[in-house]
């Protein structure tokens, strides 16, 4: 965590862990290092984010029914988190389908982001988000231009997915904080700064209260890095 005392911490976590050949490595750029190729290749990669002052750990979690790239195994997925809980590092992983989330609790992931869109949250995984203490940040304003970019005619009714999901994830009492996912690539942009106000308004319209939004974007972020990183380094 690197910060001026009077300005906002940045949390950095550089390059996400993703399985060698995935959309992260061969079509968006990340180096060849951050290809885990097993969970013996985990302390070789957390040494790696260590050695260049990740605050955290980003992990990709992909749903392998559900994506032609390779996927990390539940066993590579857990080695990751463990290493990074030993080092005293929150984990934060990339999961887009309902199955993927249910592989980042597998694996014990600390915060998960972004909703699916493409069915329901069972019951008993968002029971299990409560009782691990898993936080979400749904990047709504995310899912919607990516439903957009994909989903032609079905966009809206898969947002609508989404919508849902982040409304069971508030009733079951689900940490949710604000995230935007913003980047400025032409397939689905997202705009640094403006976009947090439209996330902010999705989530009142799943039932945050006004002032639950604001927290959302300030306190919550807040109480879940620091209660996390002091949970992992006590």
């Amino acid at each position: 965590m690197r910060s001026d005392a009077e300005l906002p911490a940045i949390l950095s976590a550089g390059s996400a862990a993703s399985a060698p050949g995935s959309t992260q490595i061969e079509m968006m750029g990340f180096p060849a290092e951050s290809a885990v190729t097993g969970p013996a290749d985990a302390e070789r990669f957390l040494d790696w984010r260590v050695d260049n002052r990740a605050d955290l750990i980003k992990i990709i979690v992909e749903d392998p029914a559900a994506t032609e790239v390779p996927a990390l195994s539940i066993e590579s997925l857990a080695a990751l988190v463990e290493g990074a809980h030993a080092r005293g590092l929150l984990t934060v992983a990339h999961v887009v389908t309902a199955a993927a989330f249910d592989r980042g609790l597998d694996a014990g992931v600390d915060v998960l982001t972004h909703a699916p869109l493409d069915r329901a949250l069972a019951p008993h995984t968002l029971e299990r988000m409560r009782d691990q203490g898993t936080a979400v940040s749904p990047t709504l304003v995310m899912m919607r231009a990516m439903a957009d970019a994909r989903l032609g005619d079905h966009a809206d009714a898969a947002f609508a997915v989404a919508l849902d999901n982040v409304r069971a994830m508030l009733d079951t009492g689900i940490t949710v904080i604000a995230g935007t996912d913003a980047n400025e690539t032409p397939f689905a942009p997202v705009h640094h700064g403006p976009s947090l106000h439209e996330e902010l308004d999705y989530l009142i319209t799943v039932g945050m209260t006004r002032a639950e939004a604001i927290r959302s974007a300030t306190s919550s972020p807040a109480e879940v890095w620091v209660a996390g990183v002091s949970r992992h380094r006590s």
